[in-house]
């Protein structure tokens, strides 16, 4: 039978997707704002404060996860979180220290309750359909990095006109992203109600989650450092990397969609695509191997296929975490969990900017070549998983298809 993405799962994309152009966009403007004529604050201030901002959102959303699969609901938590972070945009546009606290303090506990119940409610919508998962998770990728990057795009330039009409547009996007959530119409009770007609062992669903976590958490961990090490890499002048990590953002988001489209209509376990990621990725950084110390013309396009190659890698890999870990979780625990899986990541970063700092004197051919061996280790523990994965996956099919049929 053939599985279709339902429009609430459609909605939830959507809805997530205008409140990332939000956030992203406000905290695009908001170091010049604190920064600039309006606040004058100090710039030690100011990314300290900046620093300590973006560490809270994670954690914010476990909290504003547990409050919405545990008290009060998770349309609850999607409306009070929307409509707090939709006032605190706004508050923004009072000029004043004491407000801007007030401010940040609203938005981040708003995206702690909104962000992690309407990723939970789209997770759901694939309870009992796991042919199409990987494909929703993908597409809901996509609808998140293009609001992000559109988002960014819009507030900055109203930004530079005045930055209050960049909060008031922050806040208008929020509004309606909380209004597409908040009256999207779904049959959640029906579907936890089939899933939990499916057993299963619990052991080998942690195994999955946790190895998971662990590729996604390796992959991004050679990620920051391949950027670092970019850094230090010999280019010409009319290379820059700012232009060149944007430009393979862009074409990354071109890739999410195909890929969405193509996890439709075809169905493969995620450890298979996880194992496809890591191989783009080994192969994106092993160019990098034997890059020149003084590089011609032609060297910028090397720099260019490596960059297209790994984000393309992420297109294959980072979705899946997500993937796997609403696929293996109780869906009435789902927003907890999905903001859960999120927060090792923050472990794998940190250790990558140790890393770097340590690695800063390095020859950067020796720093490509230990993370193109460590992609392909994990490339090959990936593909051994993906034939321990597929036996359980043709037990989950058939039970669903009996499930379907009922």
């Amino acid at each position: 039978m053939q599985q279709s993405h339902s429009l609430s799962a459609f909605l939830y994309a959507i809805s997530n997707g205008v409140e990332r152009a939000s956030y992203y966009g406000i905290r695009s403007i908001l170091i010049l704002y604190m920064v600039g004529e309006s606040l004058q604050m100090e710039r030690l201030e100011a990314f300290q404060f900046y620093g300590w901002l973006a560490v809270s959102f994670y954690f914010s959303k476990v909290f504003g996860a547990l409050l919405g699969d545990l008290l009060i609901g998770n349309k609850t938590a999607i409306l009070i979180g929307g409509l707090l972070q939709t006032l605190g945009c706004f508050l923004l546009c009072i000029e004043s220290i004491t407000f801007l606290y007030v401010s940040i303090a609203l938005i981040v506990l708003g995206s702690g309750l909104y962000s992690p119940n309407v990723f939970g409610q789209f997770g759901k919508q694939y309870s009992n359909k796991p042919k199409i998962i990987d494909a929703g998770f993908t597409g809901y990728f996509f609808f998140i990095n293009i609001g992000a990057f559109l988002g960014i795009l819009a507030i900055v330039y109203l930004g530079n006109i005045n930055f209050n009409y960049g909060f008031i547009f922050g806040g208008v996007l929020m509004l309606i992203a909380t209004l597409i959530a908040y009256f999207s119409k779904d049959k959640i009770s029906s579907l936890i109600s089939k899933e939990s007609a499916i057993d299963s062992n619990v052991i080998k669903k942690i195994v999955y989650v946790c190895v998971a976590i662990v590729f996604a958490g390796i992959f991004w961990c050679c990620y920051e450092i391949y950027y670092g090490t970019l850094l230090a890499l010999n280019v010409n002048e009319d290379f820059e990397v700012s232009k060149f990590y944007e430009m393979t953002s862009t074409l990354g988001l071109v890739f999410m969609f195909i890929l969405a489209i193509l996890w439709t209509f075809i169905y493969t376990n995620q450890f298979s695509k996880f194992c496809i990621g890591f191989i783009f990725s080994a192969i994106a950084i092993s160019l990098l191997i034997s890059y020149p110390e003084n590089p011609e013309k032609g060297s910028s396009m090397i720099l260019i296929i490596s960059g297209l190659l790994l984000t393309l890698g992420e297109g294959f890999i980072s979705p899946m975490l997500y993937a796997i870990t609403s696929k293996y979780s109780n869906p009435k625990y789902l927003a907890i969990f999905l903001s859960l899986v999120g927060l090792p990541i923050l472990i794998f970063t940190y250790i990558a900017r140790k890393i770097s700092e340590l690695t800063y004197e390095s020859k950067p051919s020796g720093i490509f070549i230990a993370i193109t061996s460590t992609l392909v280790l994990f490339g090959i523990i990936a593909f051994i998983m993906w034939f321990v994965q597929k036996r359980d996956n043709l037990k989950i099919l058939s039970q669903n298809e009996i499930i379907s049929k009922t």
